[in-house]
This record gives structure tokens, sequence and C-alpha cells, in this order.
């Protein structure tokens, strides 16, 4: 991520992502759907990767309706995964869940 870039996903904006995401939530619903659908067959004790996790959202969605899986979730910004570390605790999965700060 270059510094512009880095700058717009850091600071006030990573806590305020969610809210501002909210308007989209109809459009998030149908994507759990299907991606719920790609991966019905995986296996019970699962390790996901997801790339840009952002503020871990949909890890946490996947990680309700699978309670074996594990997740790992790569960002490269600090902000942003600090929210997402926040989350995972309060939903109480952050056990099953490793961030890394980077990029692949």
């Amino acid at each position: 991520m270059n510094q512009n870039t880095n700058d717009i996903f850091n600071g006030e904006f990573s806590r305020r992502y969610d809210a501002g995401n909210a308007r989209f939530n109809t459009i998030s619903d149908n994507l759990h759907f299907l991606i719920a659908l790609l991966l019905k067959d995986l296996p019970v004790n699962a390790h996901i990767l997801c790339v840009g996790v952002g503020t871990g959202t949909e890890m946490i969605h996947l990680a309700r309706q699978n309670p074996s899986w594990r997740f790992t979730g790569v960002d490269p910004s600090v902000d942003m995964l600090a929210v997402c570390a926040a989350k995972l605790r309060q939903a109480k999965i952050s056990e099953r869940c490793t961030l890394v700060e980077g990029y692949l």
C-alpha cells in the first residue's frame, strides 16, 4: 500500500469504516450468503486466509457460522487491524483468529 492509500485507511477513517459501510448491508448480506455457498464443503477444521481483512466483518460472520474454523487475517493498515482485533474480542472469537500486518 503506498503512503497515500495507507493514510486513508488509518486514523479516524478506520474507526468509522463500518458505520460508513452500513448503507451496503443488503449487498453484504448477499455476499455472505454466496461465500457460505462457496465454502460449504470445506472441512470442519478449515483454516481460512482473509486477505485485506479490514475491520473483520467477513471473518466474524464466517466464524459465527463455522465454530471450528480458524482464521488468519492480513491487512497493511495497523489501525484497521486494531479495530478488527477489538471486534474479534467482542465477538468472543479472537482465540481462533490471528492477525498479521502486511502484504501478500
